[in-house]
């Protein structure tokens, strides 16, 4: 039980909800999870289910039939060494959360080799359709980004919380004017382009939670079959520099 109590711990924090918020809203009781968890008592499959479902993890995620992964430091090891395990351990296992809730993973050269293949049409397009999000291309002084389609698996969707176009947008419009007007000179830039690659931190507050993530993003110009032009962007957690996790330290003030 401690195992399973732990990976309902991992998959709420890294959806970034507690459990009362999490119990609510999957349509579980609150007290009842609760008890359970902090007596380790028995969880009944309908309540794991619910969970995987809300989470966005496969059952085969809360199930001990499963490898675990740890990086643990040479025994005498100095605190600065047991530091960077730890720190690479936690990224490991974030990662492989991010794969689970895909299914299976696809990385920036799968979206390049896409790209090339259909000369940036829109077609044989199953293969990224949900890891990819579409928007309209941004024409003149048109302020802000507009969704034509967020992916399922996304990182804007997986990060944000997005539940479709509309509360995507929703969400980018309460974020701050400077870093709307810096995506969309990169959205600008890379219209003009084959793609636009480059890494990006950002760091917004939504529904009253930080959300902080470092990112290597792909922009590139696609059109549909009839014409009509859009933006489609892929993006992938990195954990990188110390100027990188420098960006994305959440103020405590």
């Amino acid at each position: 039980m401690e195992m399973l109590e732990e990976r309902i711990k991992s998959a709420l924090k890294a959806k970034g909800v507690s459990l009362s918020r999490a119990c609510r809203e999957a349509g579980v009781n609150y007290k009842t999870l609760h008890a359970q968890l902090t007596h380790g008592r028995e969880i009944p499959f309908p309540t794991i289910d619910k969970i995987s479902r809300y989470s966005g993890l496969p059952l085969e995620y809360f199930s001990d039939f499963r490898p675990n992964v740890a990086i643990r430091s040479p025994e005498g090891s100095s605190e600065l060494q047991q530091r960077v395990a730890k720190a690479l351990e936690i990224a490991v296992r974030e990662q492989s959360m991010d794969m689970m809730r895909a299914g299976y993973s696809i990385g920036t050269d799968d979206v390049l080799d896409w790209l090339r293949a259909n000369g940036g049409v829109i077609q044989d397009f199953d293969g990224i359709r949900q890891h990819v999000d579409l928007y309209h291309q941004v024409i003149g002084a048109d302020y802000g980004l507009r969704p034509h389609q967020i992916g399922t698996y996304s990182l804007a969707t997986r990060s944000f919380g997005a539940q479709d176009e509309d509360h995507y947008q929703q969400i980018v419009n309460g974020f701050d004017k400077g870093l709307i007007e810096s995506v969309v000179a990169d959205h600008m830039e890379a219209a003009s382009r084959d793609y636009l690659l480059s890494d990006r931190a950002i760091k917004v507050l939504i529904a009253g939670e930080h959300v902080a993530v470092a990112y290597r993003r792909l922009i590139a110009p696609v059109r549909d079959v009839y014409g009509n032009k859009f933006n489609l962007v892929f993006a992938r957690r990195i954990y990188g520099s110390p100027e990188m996790r420098e960006a994305l330290e959440v103020d405590r003030d």
